[in-house]
């Protein structure tokens, strides 16, 4: 009989914790805007890089995609939303 209880109560426990992992897995993915689904259909957008620029290389990633760019003024960093197609920012590189 005290087994049964033992068994019982521990089954229990593993119920409770299992409930809070999955709740906790549902609240996080919620709040993490990377997580959120993008519709289908990606449209075509522009970017403008300066004139003259060449591209060195892009790194993609499923954050950001970043393009290398060269030109006149030196090394930049253009900073893309691979989800949406949007500029999120740019990054001018200079010697000290």
């Amino acid at each position: 009989m005290r087994t049964l209880l033992v068994v019982v109560i521990g089954l229990g426990v593993l119920m409770v914790g299992g409930a809070i992992v999955v709740i906790g897995t549902v609240l996080s993915r919620l709040n993490n805007p990377e997580t959120i689904p993008v519709k289908p259909g990606f449209v075509e957008t522009e970017i403008s890089i300066p004139a003259g620029a060449e591209l060195v290389g892009v790194e993609n990633g499923d954050a950001r995609i970043v393009l290398r760019l060269k030109d006149n003024n030196g090394p930049l960093l253009i900073l893309l939303d691979p989800r949406k197609g949007l500029e999120k920012g740019r990054v001018r590189l200079r010697e000290e």
